[in-house]
């Protein structure tokens, strides 16, 4: 993973956004 788990665990709130990015690239990683 690029971001650390730490960062994530520092707000619930990066954490969804994080979620919503990880998505995102996982679409562009796949085509």
């Amino acid at each position: 993973m690029a971001v650390p788990k730490k960062k994530v665990s520092r707000s619930r709130r990066n954490k969804k956004l994080y979620g919503k990015k990880k998505k995102i690239f996982n679409k562009f990683r796949f085509k």
